[in-house]
C-alpha cells in the first residue's frame, strides 16, 4: 500500500478521535533497548544454544523455565534491559503530540508514559487486568501495556506457557484489544513481521470477532539480504514476508513496506503535519484599519472566520489588539449555527499581560500556540508605540510570522489589509520561485491586490486554504 493513503486515512482517524497505537520492541529500538533477542540471548548462552536458531523466542524462554524452574533470571533480565530513566525518542515524542488517546504495547519500557508526560498529557497505564477496572481522574490517554510492566518483572508475559494461557488469566485485556480494533483505526509500529506478541495476540482477537474489524496500517521494513546470507535463503525469508502481509489482511490491517526504519519518522512529520493543517492559527492587531475601514475590515474577519469554522477547520488565536473579538465573533456564530462544540474547534489564547517581564515570555508562548497549527493568515498588523505615539507596523505578528516559517506552516499574508501583512507578502512573493508551493506566486500577487473588494479578497483566502483539505 502507498504510504500516502496512510498518511491521509490515519490523518481522517485523529480528526474522528479514533485513532490508536499499536507499539512494538522497534519502535524502542532508536533509545538503546533491546528486541526479543537482545532479551534472551544471555538465556540462550545459558542453555548452550544460538539466538540466530530460534525465530520463535517464546518458545526459548520456555524452555529456560523448564531447565532451571524459575523466572528470576527473565525477571532479572527485564529489569537490566529497561531503564526507566531513559528519554523517549523523536518518534514518541511526535507521537505524543497528537490526538491520540489509545496506546497498546507488548513492551515493558516507560517510553510512551514519559513522552505522554512530557507533552503535558496526563496518562493513565494499564499493565494487570485488575488495572482496568481503575480510572484515573482527567485522564488524556491510555496506555494498554498487554504484557506487563519494567515495574512489576515478575507478572510479565515472557513463556509459552504464559502466552498459551493469556486468554484466560488476560482475557480482560483481549476483550479490550478487540473493542478497541473495531472501533479504532491502529497504526502499528516497531513489529516485525516474525514478532511472536503480535501473533498470538491477533490469533486470539480473531477467534473473538473474526472478521468485524476496522482499516488498519502497519509499517515494515522490506525483507533485505543480509551480509554473507545466500540468495536462497533470502528468496525465502522474503516470501515468508510477502505471505504474512497477505495473512494479516484478514485483520484488517493494510502493510506499508519501506526501505529504512529512518522513514518512520518522515511518516509521522506527514502525519503530524496533515493533521495540523485543520487548524489555522489567525494573527493580527490593529488600531487603525486601512484603506477599507474599521467596520467592513470588522465584518470580513467575522466572515473569514465563520468560513473556516464551517468548512471543517479549527481556529486558533492571541486575541490581539482590535483584532481578536472580532475572530471570536465569527467564530461562535458559525458554532453555533452548525451546532458543533467550542471545545476542540476554537482555542483563544489571550496574551498575559500583568506577568513580570512579559516580553520575555511571550515568544515561547507564541511558539506554544503555532505548534497547534498547520496554517497561518496574517491580516493587518499595526499598533500605537508607547513611546512616541505613532502608528507603527506590528512586530509582534512579524515574529509569528517568522514563527509559522519555522514550524513549516502554509504561510497566507493577506497583503491587501495593509501594514505588516503586506510587507509580509511581499516579502513571500519575493521567495516564491515557482506555482509549486502554497499559496502560489500568483496568488500571492493576488493577496497583495489593493483594489480588491473584500469579497473576493475572502474568496480568494477561502479557495486556499480548502485545497488544502
Amino acid at each position: 500500500m502507498d504510504k500516502e493513503i496512510l498518511i491521509k486515512r490515519y490523518s481522517e482517524a485523529l480528526e474522528d478521535g479514533r485513532a490508536a497505537i499499536f507499539a512494538g520492541a522497534g519502535l524502542s529500538a532508536s533509545a538503546g533497548f533491546v528486541d526479543w533477542k537482545g532479551l534472551l540471548k544471555n538465556i540462550a548462552e545459558e542453555l548452550k544454544v544460538s539466538i540466530r536458531d530460534y525465530t520463535n523466542l517464546v518458545d526459548l524462554a520456555q524452555y529456560y523455565v523448564n531447565e532451571s524452574r524459575n523466572t528470576t533470571e527473565l525477571s532479572q533480565a527485564i529489569v537490566n534491559s529497561f531503564p526507566t530513566s531513559t528519554n523517549p525518542t523523536v518518534n514518541h515524542e511526535i507521537l505524543a503530540s497528537l490526538p491520540i488517546r489509545t496506546y497498546w504495547t507488548t513492551n515493558f519500557d516507560k517510553l510512551i508514559e514519559r513522552s505522554l508526560e512530557k507533552a503535558g498529557k496526563i496518562c493513565d497505564v494499564k499493565s494487570s487486568p485488575t488495572s482496568l477496572a481503575i480510572s484515573k481522574v482527567q485522564r488524556d490517554a491510555i496506555v494498554y501495556k498487554m504484557h506487563g510492566d519494567v515495574d512489576n518483572p515478575d507478572k510479565t508475559i515472557l513463556t509459552r506457557d504464559q502466552f498459551e494461557g493469556y486468554e484466560y488469566t488476560h482475557k480482560a485485556f483481549l476483550e479490550s484489544f478487540g473493542y478497541d480494533l473495531t472501533n479504532k483505526t491502529f497504526l502499528f509500529l516497531g513489529l516485525s513481521f516474525d514478532d511472536p506478541n503480535l501473533r498470538y495476540v491477533l490469533k486470539h482477537v480473531r477467534m473473538l470477532y473474526k472478521n468485524n474489524q476496522r482499516r488498519h496500517f502497519y509499517i515494515l521494513r522490506k525483507a533485505r539480504q543480509n551480509q554473507n546470507e545466500s540468495e536462497d535463503d533470502y528468496n525465502y525469508r522474503r516470501r515468508q514476508q510477502e505471505l504474512f502481509i497477505e495473512d494479516i489482511k484478514n485483520y484488517g490491517i493494510e502493510t506499508v513496506l519501506i526501505d529504512d526504519y529512518r522513514e518512520i519518522t518522515e511518516i509521522l512529520v506527514s502525519v503530524k503535519k496533515q493533521y495540523l493543517r485543520r487548524t489555522v492559527f489567525i494573527s493580527g492587531a490593529a488600531a487603525e484599519y486601512g484603506q477599507y475601514g474599521e467596520m467592513p475590515i470588522k465584518a470580513f474577519i467575522r466572515k473569514l472566520s465563520a468560513s473556516i469554522i464551517h468548512e471543517g477547520f479549527r481556529i486558533v488565536n492571541g486575541y490581539g489588539l482590535g483584532f481578536g473579538n472580532e475572530v471570536l465573533a465569527g467564530a461562535l456564530s458559525q458554532l453555533k449555527a452548525d451546532h458543533k462544540p467550542i471545545d476542540g474547534n476554537l482555542f483563544m489564547r489571550p496574551f498575559p499581560q500583568d506577568i513580570p517581564n512579559p516580553l520575555s515570555y511571550w515568544p515561547q508562548y507564541r511558539r506554544e500556540i503555532i505548534s497547534m497549527t498547520g496554517i497561518s493568515i496574517f491580516l493587518l498588523g499595526n499598533k500605537i508605540d508607547n513611546d512616541t505615539g505613532r502608528l507603527i507596523k506590528s512586530s509582534g505578528v512579524e515574529a509569528e510570522y517568522n514563527i509559522s516559517k519555522e514550524h513549516d506552516n502554509i504561510l497566507i499574508p493577506v497583503g491587501a489589509t495593509g501594514f505588516m501583512a503586506k510587507e509580509l507578502c511581499e516579502r513571500q512573493i519575493q521567495d516564491a520561485n515557482n506555482d509549486n508551493c502554497s499559496p502560489t506566486k500568483e496568488e500571492l500577487m493576488a493577496l497583495n491586490n489593493d483594489g480588491l473588494d473584500l469579497e473576493k479578497l475572502h474568496n480568494l483566502i477561502m479557495d486556499i486554504i480548502i485545497k488544502l483539505k
